[in-house]
């Protein structure tokens, strides 16, 4: 954003509501061909005021000491702030969302139902539509008993969260994701209190399911651990005819030690894991991404509700953030990624057909698979450093540099990349 005013207004302490208006540069002009460093007339008309992905941030909520709802665009996260999860991607720029949360120091209940935008490409709409002629799924036939013909262009995902704090000290709970698309949903697909792992609809539903735990051993420290299971192989399933099983999980830790006054220092490491085929899917509308279609509505931008680097990946990350007073904060990370060939949506097209990668993909094109699995590892390494700086007490000020090395960039052998960012801001508050 090149300049962004925010609204904000709240009601007796339970009603809140916040809508930013903003003017910002289109992101498919950054990426695309049309991007010109002479900004002439047509580059201020479509590409700085016509950006209607704004705002980023909007909502009305609602809500007190043991409940809160809120529908509107903002992010969200499950796990333990600040770090990165397996379960909903924090680092996804917003969710267009209806979330509600009940319970108390002990107990809680979160439930969200989100929805991402249902345009496909010719390619991904052949995939997703297509049918055998008695019709039935083309992708499912083992496990499809639906013969309905009817299809409709719809992707919602939706979470739900049981959280159980046992000790004042430890925290467990037990998650699930449920992406639906190309039927209108039933209310077993989304009722908070239902287990969605029940809920079976071929061609229609994906489920994964988590675990997940926080702990604080001593002041200062705090552990937390995350394990997702998209698919398990079980006794009556062939390893090579059925999916495979397929897991994600993460694991971080971060030491806040004392220091003298309102200074404050953490020191956080993290890992993140996701196996080659989890969060992936035949059918688009059931891999776990959401879609934001840019302005123009020709380009999008998917963005994984699970891990942030999708599947097929490992993270490793180590951050600092020191603040010294309220006037001022430094932060430092560095980051490790191994990314494989494998992301959520890849299409491969053989004798004039579209068909989705996936572990069955050699029974459509032979020894497709294996030339893709052969494509090597790209190795991601990031160095960000911030400063936050309150210039006054309605003036701040804030400068990012990150700086990113991509080896076989693209999975693409002893091709090598380089990443430069630089971004500088001034914000004013009026209270």
């Amino acid at each position: 954003s090149l300049v962004t005013l925010m609204l904000a207004a709240n009601a007796g302490g339970r009603l809140s509501l916040r809508a930013d208006a903003e003017i910002s540069y289109r992101r498919d002009y950054f990426t695309g061909s049309e991007f010109s460093l002479t900004w002439d007339e047509s580059h201020w008309t479509t590409g700085l005021l016509g950006d209607t992905e704004f705002p980023y941030t909007s909502w009305l909520s609602w809500g007190g000491r043991w409940y809160g709802l809120a529908a509107g665009r903002f992010p969200s996260g499950i796990g333990v702030a600040g770090v990165d999860s397996v379960i909903m991607n924090p680092q996804a720029r917003y969710y267009d969302q209806l979330r509600l949360h009940v319970g108390d120091e002990r107990f809680r209940l979160l439930w969200l139902l989100g929805t991402s935008s249902p345009q496909l490409s010719p390619q991904e709409a052949e995939i997703q539509w297509k049918r055998d002629a008695d019709g039935t799924s083309f992708w499912d036939k083992r496990a499809d008993h639906d013969y309905s013909a009817g299809s409709e262009s719809i992707k919602l995902f939706a979470y739900h969260l049981i959280e159980w704090r046992a000790l004042d000290s430890l925290r467990v709970g037990l998650a699930e994701l449920a992406v639906m698309g190309g039927a209108s949903p039933g209310l077993n697909f989304i009722l908070p209190g239902l287990v969605w792992h029940n809920t079976y609809a071929a061609g229609y539903s994906n489920v994964t399911m988590a675990a997940i735990a926080s702990w604080v051993p001593f002041a200062g420290f705090l552990v937390s651990a995350q394990f997702l299971m998209d698919d398990i192989t079980s006794p009556d399933e062939s390893a090579a005819a059925d999916k495979p099983g397929a897991y994600a999980w993460h694991a971080s830790a971060s030491w806040s030690p004392r220091i003298d006054g309102d200074k404050l220092l953490v020191l956080a490491f993290e890992y993140n894991h996701a196996d080659r085929w989890t969060y992936v899917r035949l059918q688009p509308y059931l891999s776990m991404y959401q879609r934001n279609i840019l302005p123009g509505g020709f380009r999008g931008i998917d963005t994984p509700l699970g891990s942030p680097y999708g599947p097929d990946s490992d993270q490793l990350g180590l951050s600092a953030r020191y603040r010294a007073g309220r006037g001022l904060t430094l932060s430092a990370s560095v980051e490790y990624v191994r990314k494989g060939p494998i992301r959520m949506g890849m299409i491969e097209e053989s004798g004039g057909e579209f068909f989705p990668v996936y572990f069955d993909l050699d029974s459509y094109i032979p020894d497709r698979l294996g030339e893709i699995l052969s494509r090597p590892d790209e190795h991601r390494f990031i160095t960000d450093l911030s400063v936050d700086a309150a210039i006054s007490q309605s003036l701040f000020a804030r400068l990012r540099l990150s700086w990113g090395l991509y080896r076989n960039y693209g999975n693409q052998a002893a091709v090598n990349e380089y990443l430069v960012l630089v971004y500088a801001g001034v914000g004013w508050v009026l209270e």
